[in-house]
């Protein structure tokens, strides 16, 4: 047998070349074989550790994101964020109003609040926020002339602080659906329709628009304030009691759907305007009582039936006081006498 790299003859025994020192083959054979044994084992260890490495991770414990986490993609809906109060002022000696972004119109404070005019609108008017919420904060004691009339209201809650509401407070709104009053107010109170009143319901005071159908004032009211049903156009009949006494000027002024109307005995006079525009308006019933009609009060009424308590010449003297604007809504009339 001879070597491989230099061709020395070798004997069987020999494991290395004398003269190169390379290993003899069959010998070499055999670390070759033992490194490569060495070689595999290092390959499948390496093998056995990523899996168990991998096994790990797989069972590990995830935690479950809740809806506070990030798990979920944060949505901003302009919508619904808070709302920033916009304006503000003052509307009393001690009293102060915020107007936000929702418009929401919160009045603070104690005391009374400011009177407004006709020349003269409560600043939140001004605005380009349209006020849809009315919050009272603090011992408010009296609500200004005006304050709160031609706004988006929707509902108000009058609390128990409040002893006195000015003129018109809430007068000219369209979207108004109801007034609620704190039961422990000692002044004021509301029926189940809205609708408010002094405690003693003596006096009705506004009535909100939405009012349908037929409304029964209740027994004991004695004045009807100015504007009160104004706009009350779902409003077919009003019953009014015989406790009745004042009706105030356009106190049912355009309420289109009112159909007939029977004045009280006791009531004297019709104020001006108290039934302009209600277009709807077919059959009055007045009795001998009333000794004036203001100019104006059924303007723009086309009257078909009028039944008057009184004598024609008491009909006649009381007709040579009245004036209409446009027209004459008792002249296509059919007028009977001495009947109520």
């Amino acid at each position: 047998m001879k070597c491989r790299n230099c061709n020395t003859e070798l004997k069987k025994e020999m494991r290395f070349c004398p003269r190169c020192g390379a290993a003899v083959p069959e010998h070499r054979g055999n670390a070759d074989i033992i490194i490569l044994l060495i070689c595999l084992l290092a390959v499948l260890a390496g093998g056995i550790v990523y899996w168990l490495s991998l096994s790990e991770k797989k069972t590990e414990k995830i935690p479950i994101p809740t809806l506070n986490e990030a798990a979920y993609p944060e949505q901003t809906d302009p919508a619904v964020e808070a709302a920033v109060v916009v304006y503000s002022g003052d509307c009393g000696e001690t009293m102060t109003w915020t107007l936000d972004s929702a418009g929401t119109l919160v009045i603070s404070g104690t005391g009374e609040m400011y009177d407004y005019y006709e020349d003269e609108s409560p600043p939140w008017l001004y605005q380009d926020i349209p006020v849809t919420n009315l919050v009272f904060q603090g011992d408010i004691t009296r609500i200004g002339d005006r304050a709160f009339g031609m706004t988006s209201l929707t509902n108000v809650f009058i609390p128990a602080s409040v002893t006195g509401i000015g003129y018109q407070a809430f007068g000219f709104i369209d979207t108004l659906e109801g007034i609620w009053v704190d039961p422990e107010n000692p002044a004021y109170c509301s029926d189940d329709s809205g609708v408010l009143f002094d405690k003693n319901k003596q006096y009705l005071i506004t009535a909100p628009p939405v009012l349908t159908g037929t409304y029964t004032v209740p027994e004991g009211v004695e004045w009807i304030f100015d504007t009160a049903f104004l706009k009350c156009q779902k409003l077919t009949k009003v019953d009014l009691p015989m406790s009745m006494k004042t009706i105030g000027q356009g106190a049912f002024s355009q309420c289109t759907g009112l159909t007939e109307i029977t004045i009280p005995q006791g009531v004297e006079s019709i104020s001006w305007s108290t039934f302009f525009n209600c277009s709807s308006l077919k059959t009055v019933r007045i009795p001998e009582s009333v000794t004036t009609i203001e100019s104006g009060a059924f303007q723009d009424c086309h009257l078909d039936f009028v039944f008057y308590g009184g004598t024609w010449e008491q009909w006649e003297q009381m007709m040579r006081n009245y004036e209409d604007y446009d027209s004459d809504p008792f002249a296509g009339a059919v007028t009977r006498f001495q009947t109520y």
